[in-house]
């Protein structure tokens, strides 16, 4: 019998039990018991069976951060493969898995069952990578399914990993920083690891912002691409104040905005107004607008942003504020126009709006139409801008200002100096 026979046809079967087991790998400590069973185990490692089952001591090895409770592996052993089960269990949640390994080519697959990970896991997951509770999101419900399939390349100058993960999320709800997210459906596939490419199929019934603004049937593709720090939104549309919200690509690179186009067809005006809250307007009518939208300095701004109304409608303006009150003198040519907008019926309703990174604002209006209580109706065709600052806009989703005596001063500007 020759050496090679040995290895071959002689077996081995035993237990090894460590009840108290201390090491460490990598950073990481292993304490805690471990189980080691074998059976028919020939010395060249390709025949017979091993289990492994270990257990950890509470929070002293992670993965990912979360802490590895116990890992049980099953092992078949072959002529050219090992393969066999892997079951872990990370902060209460079990995630079987599969796994080959292929002897000749050194390389390690991993195969991640389907399987639903529990709300708490995610919430847990969430709050160990985002520091900042306000902008921690929490999963209040929802079914989230997982799978992966992972080849660790062992070889040297082998591509270390081949990764592709799949997830799902049906009819979620999400809260962070205030706002509200309801009935998402998320599908995502990562088919890249090192380093990381994903794409996304997106649909939400319902965002609630904290400003109280209001979207639904909001959906959009999304991809993100982390070596050239690159995500981009694709085919966004989402309903907004009775219009629809449209954008055909939205790219965020270095964390920019980079210049995109967003458009908002059919907007009910006095919804518009009602979330903006200037006391004493109401206005009719619809409009769309065309917002041309950048990041600069790390606000977004507006450049050369277009409005007009698509349909005739009423502007009543009824000044309500003291400040309006004391400049609206009988003599002042202001009191006119202001007059005029207490119920103005317009045929047209246009103009821009800018807004630069210092919160800058500045509103050109083309008022054309009458008030039927003034001056008989005759026909009446102005033009109003407004100048002021509103810092931080964009990032509280909520208007503020005093409106009212921007209106006053811009329409006695313009009846002082025509020019």
């Amino acid at each position: 019998m020759t050496g090679n026979d040995l290895l071959d046809t002689a077996l081995s079967h035993g237990q090894l039990n460590l009840s108290k087991m201390s090491g460490e790998y990598q950073g990481q400590d292993l304490s805690g018991k471990m189980q080691l069973i074998w059976q028919e185990v020939n010395f060249a490692l390709n025949k017979g069976s091993i289990d492994l089952i270990q257990q950890f001591n509470q929070k002293t090895a992670q993965v990912f951060g979360l802490d590895l409770v116990d890992a049980h592996i099953s092992t078949r052993l072959g002529q050219d493969r090992w393969q066999g089960e892997l079951h872990l269990k990370l902060d209460e949640q079990p995630l079987p898995a599969s796994f080959v390994y292929h002897i000749k080519a050194q390389t390690l697959e991993l195969t991640l069952q389907s399987q639903s990970i529990s709300n708490s896991f995610v919430n847990r997951m969430a709050s160990r990578y985002i520091s900042n509770k306000t902008w921690q999101p929490k999963l209040i419900e929802g079914r989230i399914e997982h799978q992966a399939h992972i080849a660790i390349a062992l070889k040297p100058g082998s591509k270390p990993i081949q990764f592709n993960s799949k997830l799902s999320l049906q009819g979620g709800i999400v809260e962070f920083a205030k706002h509200r997210f309801k009935g998402i459906d998320l599908k995502q596939q990562i088919p890249q690891l090192q380093p990381i490419e994903a794409t996304s199929e997106l649909s939400i019934k319902q965002i609630e912002l904290a400003s109280g603004l209001l979207f639904s049937d909001f959906t959009a593709a999304l991809s993100v691409y982390q070596k050239q720090q690159l995500m981009i939104v694709k085919e966004l549309q989402t309903n907004l104040l009775s219009g629809l919200l449209e954008a055909k690509m939205i790219q965020i690179k270095h964390n920019r905005l980079l210049p995109t186009e967003v458009k908002i067809s059919h907007i009910e005006l006095q919804q518009l107004f009602d979330f903006i809250d200037i006391d004493g307007l109401s206005i009719s009518g619809k409009a769309d607008l065309n917002l041309p939208l950048e990041s600069v300095n790390g606000e977004l701004v507006i450049t050369e942003g277009e409005f007009h109304s698509t349909q005739q409608g009423i502007v009543r303006y009824q000044i309500l504020s003291q400040a309006a009150e004391d400049s609206a003198e009988p003599s002042n040519g202001s009191n006119i126009a202001i007059q005029a907008l207490e119920n103005f019926h317009y045929q047209k309703i246009s103009g821009t709006i800018d807004y630069n990174e210092k919160g800058e604002y500045r509103i050109a209006l083309h008022l054309l139409g009458k008030n039927p209580d003034l001056y008989d109706g005759y026909p009446i065709d102005f033009n109003l801008v407004l100048n002021g600052q509103l810092s931080g806009v964009f990032k509280s989703l909520f208007l503020t200002g005093d409106f009212e005596q921007a209106i006053l001063q811009q329409v006695d500007s313009a009846q002082k100096d025509p020019d």
